[in-house]
């Protein structure tokens, strides 16, 4: 009996570390997936802000312009992005229809 109860002190203790190994690992996992979260939803709102303040700020002359500037120096990103958008407005506008 007291062999039996020696044993599985020893499983026990055995599977103690490897389950606290475990468990560190996926608590640093979940920290670093945290901060990666917290660093995208910085960046994203960044970015949305300088967007919200170049509309406000600027002009349409001065967008059209922009926007003339980007498609001359990269026009196959710029048609590729126009046939994104024009595909994505004309399943909205056919399933209005519906």
């Amino acid at each position: 009996m007291e062999n039996a109860k020696t044993q599985a002190m020893r499983t026990a203790n055995s599977t103690k570390k490897p389950l606290t190994d475990v468990r560190e690992g996926v608590d640093s996992y979940l920290a670093k997936a945290e901060e990666t979260f917290e660093n995208a939803t910085q960046q994203v709102t960044t970015q949305y802000e300088r967007a919200k303040d170049y509309v406000k700020e600027t002009d349409f002359r001065a967008m059209f312009a922009d926007v003339k500037g980007v498609v001359v120096k990269h026009p196959v990103i710029s048609a590729v992005t126009g046939i994104g958008i024009g595909y994505i407005i004309g399943k909205l506008l056919t399933r209005s229809r519906d």
